[in-house]
């Protein structure tokens, strides 16, 4: 019985289904005499390099047991299914039951991206709040702009009613002088 490490490339169109196509594989790998040391599932990663016209695929890692006889069936089934974009078979010394590269990778880069959307919430809410700021103010002047206006508008009517005013007594006045003007005129 020979160790070995099997690392497979999912199409990313299995995502929806991943579970029952790990499933099948993991039963498929039992009947034919492998027994399953350790799964890990990466998850969808970006490709180096497009594969039949796919740029992300799903990366599941398995640390297998069997024997080498066992080794020219399972490459069989794995070179005519077509839900596999690539595989990678070979044989270790022994199992590493930690995660691998690839893992730590993933989780290091799922964070980064998690503290990136984050920061561009932040930076949203940033400017959000200094748009709103802005329009306050704009809001205020055009307020004060407004006052001005309505206090000339009113200082206006004003000076028309005591305009109005004045030519009343001017005219009231003119009216007194021209009946001592006419009675003056009469003596």
């Amino acid at each position: 019985m020979n160790n070995y490490e099997l690392t497979l490339i999912v199409n990313q169109d299995l995502e929806s289904r991943f579970d029952i196509f790990k499933e099948s594989f993991d039963k498929s790998l039992s009947e034919m005499g492998f027994d399953i040391a350790f799964t890990e599932i990466i998850g969808k990663r970006f490709l180096a390099y497009p594969i039949q016209k796919n740029t992300k695929g799903l990366y599941i890692i398995y640390q297998l047991t069997g024997s080498p006889a066992a080794v020219s069936d399972l490459e069989n089934k794995l070179k005519y299914d077509n839900s596999l974009l690539r595989y990678f078979l070979q044989r270790v010394e022994t199992h590493t039951l930690a995660n691998s590269f690839l893992t730590e990778d993933t989780i290091e880069a799922n964070k980064k991206a998690e503290a990136k959307l984050a920061h561009k919430a932040k930076q949203d809410a940033l400017v959000a709040q200094a748009k709103k700021s802005n329009e306050q103010s704009e809001a205020s002047k055009d307020a004060k702009v407004k006052e001005p206006e309505q206090e000339s508008e009113s200082i206006k009517e004003e000076n028309e009613i005591s305009d109005k005013a004045d030519t009343e007594i001017d005219n009231s006045g003119s009216d007194d002088n021209s009946e001592t003007n006419e009675d003056e005129v009469k003596e």
